[in-house]
């Protein structure tokens, strides 16, 4: 009897049988589809979340020029509105750095806001429509802009920069 375990024993050990090898294969399989897919999944959020973020700081951009654009409108205080020029997709805006003839120039074409003052001119795509009111919140005097844009997500966009005010001088006491 002993000869017979030993006999076993020995045929067991040369190797794995058929059955054992297809369940291990299909158990790689199965690890190896279940890695695949979260790699895929894990890369399409990713890029997803990097679209977002470069949307994101386009935004952010855009909010930092005009405002620092506007900004450096200075109407004097006697005059009670600065009339902002417009047309269906251009913008022009007196008193650019306190100066009756220089303008701050907001244009609309092919999906771009452009941004002129002058000496710079700045270019922020991905727009599908713009619209620039002049005034605060519906405030009168007009003290500033509010720009409504709609992104290519749909997503809309509104900025309200006010506008700088001109040094006050300050006097001295006689």
């Amino acid at each position: 009897m002993q000869r017979r375990r030993k006999s076993r024993s020995r045929r067991r050990e040369r190797g794995f049988t058929l059955v054992e090898v297809l369940i291990g294969m299909a158990i790689m399989s199965i690890i190896g589809l279940a890695v695949w897919t979260a790699v895929a999944v894990g890369l399409k959020t990713a890029g997803r979340s990097h679209d977002g973020a470069l949307e994101n700081a386009r935004l952010l951009l855009l909010d930092d020029r005009l405002r620092e654009s506007v900004g450096r409108v200075r109407v004097p205080w006697w005059i009670a509105n600065a009339a902002v020029e417009a047309t269906s997709t251009t913008w022009s805006i007196p008193w650019l750095n306190g100066d009756a003839d220089a303008k701050l120039i907001l244009s609309w074409h092919d999906g771009t806001l452009w941004i002129d003052d002058g000496q710079y001119v700045s270019h922020h795509p991905g727009l599908t429509s713009v619209t620039v009111q002049p005034g605060l919140e519906g405030r009168d005097p007009a003290l500033g802009i509010t720009l409504t844009a709609v992104r290519a997500d749909r997503t809309t966009v509104r900025i309200v920069a006010r506008y700088g005010s001109a040094p006050v001088p300050l006097l001295e006491g006689k």
